[in-house]
C-alpha cells in the first residue's frame, strides 16, 4: 500500500484505523512468535529436538518411543525406589534387633547377678556349716 497525500480530517481517521488494524496483527504476530519460541527453549523440547536430530527419527510429544522411553525411565526410577527401600528395611530390621539383644542382655545381666548372688550365698551357707561341724 503506498502512502498518499493526507487531506482532510476524515482520511487521517481512516489512515489512523488502517494502521491501529496493522498494529495489532502485528502484536498478535510477535506474541505468538515469542510463545514458539518460549516452547521450542524448554529443556524437554530440546532434548526431543536434540535426539531427533540424532536418531533422524521425527519424535513429536505423540510419538509411542517417546512414550516407551519414559515407560523405560519410570521403570528404571521404580527399580531405584524399591533398591532403597528393601536397603532401608534392612537398616530397621538390623536396629530393631540390636536394640532388643541389647534389652535381652540388660534383662539377662540382672538375672546373671541373682544367680550369682545365690551361688555366693549357697556357698556362704556351705562354708558357714563347714565351721560348725568342726
Amino acid at each position: 500500500m503506498t502512502m498518499s497525500k493526507i487531506e482532510n480530517l476524515d482520511e487521517l481517521r481512516a489512515q489512523i484505523a488502517v494502521l491501529k488494524e496493522k498494529v495489532v496483527v502485528q502484536e498478535y504476530q510477535v506474541r505468538k512468535d515469542i510463545q514458539t519460541l518460549r516452547d521450542d527453549l524448554k529443556p524437554s523440547n530440546i532434548a526431543w529436538s536434540m535426539l531427533s536430530s540424532l536418531t533422524g527419527i521425527k519424535l513429536n510429544q505423540g510419538n509411542s518411543l517417546r512414550a516407551g522411553i519414559f515407560n523405560g525411565v519410570s521403570s528404571i526410577i521404580q527399580r531405584f525406589a524399591l533398591k532403597a527401600e528393601k536397603e532401608l528395611e534392612s537398616r530397621v530390621y538390623k536396629a530393631i534387633d540390636t536394640i532388643f539383644e541389647r534389652l535381652s542382655n540388660f534383662v539377662n545381666g540382672f538375672a546373671g547377678h541373682e544367680a550369682k548372688r545365690d551361688e555366693r550365698k549357697d556357698h556362704h551357707d556351705a562354708s558357714s556349716n563347714t565351721e560348725y561341724t568342726k
